[in-house]
């Protein structure tokens, strides 16, 4: 009896460390889609102005950026949250393609 009584405390305290292992994958995955996003969407948004100044220089963080990753990394997980993230996403390339179509009437103008 006691000997399975030890069996039953060891399986449950297996399932529930692969339970806390999953739920760190999920959260590991979510701060590394987070990361992405925010590389990407800080990339989109000062890459015309690393264009029109031939370098990399200062600014490195767009504060826009920071914001809307900030703001989808507090928001709750909703069906209704996937539709702001694409109204997000269309909004930040509409930005970069203006910014781009800017920067490209600059260089040319300038010549």
């Amino acid at each position: 009896m006691r000997l399975q009584g030890l069996r039953f405390v060891q399986i449950s305290t297996h399932t529930r460390a692969s339970e806390t292992g999953a739920e760190n994958e999920k959260a590991n995955l979510k701060l590394l889609r987070l990361s992405a996003a925010l590389i990407l969407v800080n990339a989109a948004l000062l890459v015309p102005w690393w264009i029109l100044t031939s370098s990399f220089s200062p600014p490195w963080l767009a504060l826009e950026a920071v914001f809307v990753i900030g703001a989808f990394m507090i928001l709750p997980s909703r069906p209704w949250l996937k539709y702001l993230a694409r109204a997000a996403g269309l909004f930040v390339l509409f930005f970069m393609i203006v910014g781009l179509g800017e920067t490209t009437m600059r260089l040319s103008l300038g010549r």
